[in-house]
């Protein structure tokens, strides 16, 4: 009878190996697929991290641009602001040199002769 029972025991054990050799088996195959989607994964990520880069690039790269246009834009108009500045002085001169001239010719003086004398007085003084 123990040629019976060591027949018997050994068949459950046997069972028992059958189910854990297929349960390895399914695990190895689910560690395989994890491991092909953590490297799917990982590929997607880096792809994923390139292209933030590229477009952190592209950003600044626009930011950068805009900026230079506008400051471009901001020196045009003060260049413009400056030239009509210029063009108003020369014009007030030109106004303040026919005032001159037609007040010396009007009350018949010399205005520069008149400032030198009292820049005289004032040395003198």
């Amino acid at each position: 009878m123990q040629l019976e029972e060591l027949k018997k025991v050994n068949e459950e054990i046997k069972s028992v190996m059958i189910k854990h050799v297929k349960k390895i088996t399914r695990m190895e195959g689910d560690v395989d697929d994890n491991a092909k989607l953590f490297e799917l994964l990982s590929t997607e990520i880096s792809d994923l991290h390139v292209k933030n880069i590229k477009l952190n690039e592209i950003n600044e790269n626009q930011l950068l641009s805009e900026l230079h246009e506008a400051y471009a834009n901001e020196f045009k108009t003060m260049k413009l602001e400056m030239e009509a500045l210029r063009a108003d002085k020369v014009m007030k001169d030109v106004q303040l040199n026919m005032l001159y001239t037609v007040m010396e010719h009007h009350l018949g003086i010399d205005v520069q002769s008149i400032y030198n004398n009292i820049d005289i007085k004032r040395v003198e003084e």
